[in-house]
């Protein structure tokens, strides 16, 4: 016998308990190796973050994305530029004057005996408007003082010559909605005698501001626009109707953000702003012209959409020296990679020109993938997509790819 006498023989729980500890101090080992050693010693290979692509997908590691956009809703409705109406706009705080016609003929006369007066009545439904009111008329004949009274205040009492047109300012202060006239003339300086006038063509004259210093127009912007777009400009010529008044600054708000305050020169030609996109929105946005004073014409206004190739879509990568001669030996494989979005069922039918050379897409699948090794180039390359129907590219990336 190989044993002592006395000692048992090892069971075969004992044998693989210790393979169990082995086992566990391998792994923990391995554990605190560093990360590239234990990847070096499990035959690892490590996948980076920029092994993941746009997709949210991983790619193979050796490959290289040379371009990754997302042009968003493609149209045969979209062109390079779009101008949208926004009509003529008058800006201006301008005094106007309205005529009334009171009377035709007005006697009066007094003696010592007599008072021969006239009265007339008229309405003034602008009154808050009003910035002063006249009262016109003829005299055809005179003899002693005049007195005009307006709601009982007298603004007048002047002795005038025949054959002449007066003109009496009435105070606004006296004004009111609902307004009378009186007229009458002075007693004579002697018991026997009278005065008279002879007034003609009796008129109120008032003069009162009008204000239109806010405009607003509404235009309504297509997720086409508003996805492929490249600039945003308003446009408009401005002329000044009242020369005297230059110095009135014109603000321009795009959904209420102000994106130009400037003086209003007057003449000065095409005047181009520079939208934000951040400013401006899918759907109806709002666009305020305001003035503090003038009195402005801002002719044939304009809001233009200046897209990425408009209807053609746009884009550009670049192959380098070592990535083209790896395409050109077969190396790696250029392909057009491409994600919709949409319905599922909807037909994705475009052209994609790349260097000139056209890839047919016509698809009702989610995603496309092609081989455009034969036409890429070194340096800049350009991609125009041509669509043939209305359709959403949520992705296109061109990847180099190893066979």
């Amino acid at each position: 016998m190989n044993g002592k006498r006395g000692q048992k023989p090892q069971s075969a729980a004992d044998v693989a308990t210790l393979i169990a500890i082995i086992a566990l101090l391998i792994i923990i080992y391995v554990l605190l190796l560093p990360p590239q050693e234990r990847r070096d010693l499990l035959n690892i290979t490590a996948v980076e973050d920029d092994d993941v692509s746009s997709d949210g997908k991983t790619s193979p590691k050796d490959t290289i994305i040379v371009l990754s956009e997302k042009p968003g809703e493609v149209s045969l409705d979209v062109e390079p530029e779009n101008e949208h109406t926004l009509n003529d706009i008058n800006l201006f705080s301008r005094s106007q004057s309205e005529t009334l016609d009171i009377a035709n003929t007005v006697f009066v006369k007094r003696s010592i005996f007599n008072n021969k007066l006239q009265e007339f009545s008229f309405d003034l439904n602008d009154l808050d408007l009003i910035q002063e009111v006249d009262l016109l008329f003829f005299v055809e004949k005179a003899d002693g003082v005049l007195f005009i009274e307006i709601n009982d205040n007298l603004i007048f009492d002047i002795e005038i010559d025949q054959g002449r047109l007066r003109t009496v300012k009435i105070p606004t202060q006296f004004l009111k909605d609902k307004n009378v006239i009186k007229i009458s003339v002075s007693k004579p300086g002697f018991i026997f005698g009278s005065n008279s006038y002879t007034l003609s063509d009796i008129q109120i004259v008032k003069r009162f501001k009008v204000t239109n210093l806010e405009v607003i127009r509404k235009i309504s912007l297509n997720a086409a626009e508003i996805d492929n777009l490249d600039e945003a400009l308003i446009q408009f010529s401005l002329f000044c109707n009242d020369q005297k008044v230059r110095d009135g600054v014109l603000n321009v708000l795009v959904n209420e953000h102000n994106v130009y305050s400037d003086v209003a020169f007057c003449d000065r030609g095409l005047t181009e702003i520079e939208v934000d996109d951040k400013f401006i929105d899918e759907g109806e946005n709002v666009i305020s012209f305001s003035a503090d004073k003038g009195d402005y014409l801002l002719d044939d206004p304009l809001f233009i959409t200046k897209l990425k190739g408009g209807a053609l879509l746009t884009f550009d990568f670049f192959l380098d020296t070592e990535e083209f001669d790896e395409v050109w030996k077969g190396k790696r494989k250029a392909k057009l990679f491409l994600i919709f979005g949409g319905e599922f069922e909807d037909v994705k039918n475009a052209r994609f020109e790349i260097n000139g050379d056209i890839v047919r897409v016509n698809t009702k699948e989610g995603d496309f993938t092609r081989d455009i090794s034969g036409f890429v180039k070194e340096g800049q390359n350009i991609i125009k997509i041509v669509p043939l129907d209305d359709f959403i590219i949520e992705l296109m990336e061109v990847r180099l790819e190893k066979p």
